[in-house]
């Protein structure tokens, strides 16, 4: 589900488990007023700060 939570700013956010760990993925992404650039922000919760890490690099890296 993607809510808007102000003008231009809207966030996403999922629940999974990986491998018997919880897993919390939040997004949230603006666009600039010109409509020229993106902005993302990822926030990830895990138990295991690896897993958060790997994550990270994944949206990071495609």
């Amino acid at each position: 589900m993607v809510s808007l939570i102000r003008k231009d700013w809207f966030q996403t956010s999922m629940h999974c488990i990986l491998q018997n760990l919880k897993v919390r993925v939040q997004l949230l992404f603006g666009i600039e007023s010109s409509w020229k650039e993106v902005v993302m922000k990822l926030t990830v919760k895990s138990e295991d700060g690896a897993v958060s890490e790997a994550i990270h690099e994944i949206v990071e890296n495609g």
